[in-house]
């Protein structure tokens, strides 16, 4: 009788650890097919330009000077002469955000970007009209 009392707690280790090894078994399949499974995850940015905030161009009205709008803009980011006695001065921003997530068969690309280009019109050395676009 002892013999197969030392039999059957053999067959139950065994089946305790077969119970084991599929139960990491199946974890690792499950786990491996969730969404949350990254198995690489890249970010990049690229900012050119200065982000001039709306409260800051607002200030930007006709009859300030060009000294006025460097001191609340810094330079601008190109310069055109129209005429004689005319200006156009811009201003550019540009933001880009890429981010890519690998998991185990599914490559996901997520691309964001912000471009914005402010416009000041001189005549005479004094803004005759701002805009944003």
């Amino acid at each position: 009788m002892n013999s197969l009392n030392h039999q059957e707690s053999g067959i139950a280790v065994k089946r305790s650890r077969r119970l084991r090894l599929f139960a990491m078994l199946a974890a690792v399949v499950i786990a491996g097919g969730l969404p949350g499974c990254v198995i690489m995850h890249t970010t990049s940015t690229a900012i050119s330009g200065k982000n001039i905030s709306s409260n800051v161009f607002a200030q930007i009205v006709p009859g300030k000077s060009k000294a006025f709008a460097v001191a609340m803009l810094g330079e601008p980011t190109e310069r055109i002469k129209e005429d004689a006695d005319s200006d156009l001065w811009k201003w550019h921003y540009s933001e880009r955000h890429e981010t890519t997530n690998a998991f185990i068969f599914f490559p996901l690309h997520q691309n964001n970007s912000v471009e914005q280009t402010h416009f000041v019109e001189f005549k005479d050395g004094v803004v005759v009209k701002a805009w944003v676009e």
